[in-house]
């Protein structure tokens, strides 16, 4: 009986542990997870400019960001800045299809991006190191030449800072 008794015990209060983690886990994971900060910027333009719009990014060091990179023109453009890609920390790369939902995920570091037409990718990370008038670019031929760049800057204190 002691036997029986001992193993309801066991059992009751295994259920009340995983039933108390079960609800709590969704609750501080949702507050561990931080608020992206939404930059936009479009690489050309429907009418066939080449250009980045906005052609001047601003990032403060140890704030999140998810920067959405949108392709509208009917060419392949690239999203290319060493500067930013190096003062970084890149959590992960998103690439959305047209409805808006993500088809596929890359992590680790991050240098250059290709957009074919109407691709939309979401970049999101923590900008680390300071940085002024790093160059953003598109390095398809003649992009460049036809003003198809741009500047990022990373301004602020150290991330962990006081």
């Amino acid at each position: 009986m002691y036997r029986q008794l001992q193993g309801k015990l066991f059992w009751s209060v295994s259920l009340l542990v995983l039933g108390t983690l079960a609800v709590l886990w969704p609750v501080t994971y949702a507050v561990g997870q931080p608020e992206a900060i939404e930059v936009r910027v479009e690489t050309g333009s429907q009418d066939g400019h080449l250009r980045f719009v906005p052609d001047k990014l601003r990032f403060q060091r140890g704030k999140y960001y998810k920067l959405v990179v949108h392709n509208p023109s009917s060419q392949a453009h690239y999203f290319t800045s060493d500067g930013l890609a190096t003062r970084v920390y890149t959590r992960k790369v998103e690439f959305i299809d047209g409805s808006g939902n993500t088809v596929a995920e890359v992590h680790g570091d991050i240098r250059d991006m290709e957009l074919l037409p109407g691709a939309t990718l979401a970049w999101y990370f923590y900008p680390m190191t300071k940085g002024k008038g790093l160059r953003l670019y598109c390095h398809k031929e003649g992009h460049t030449e036809a003003g198809m760049v741009g500047e990022v800057e990373i301004f602020g204190p150290p991330p962990f800072s006081n």
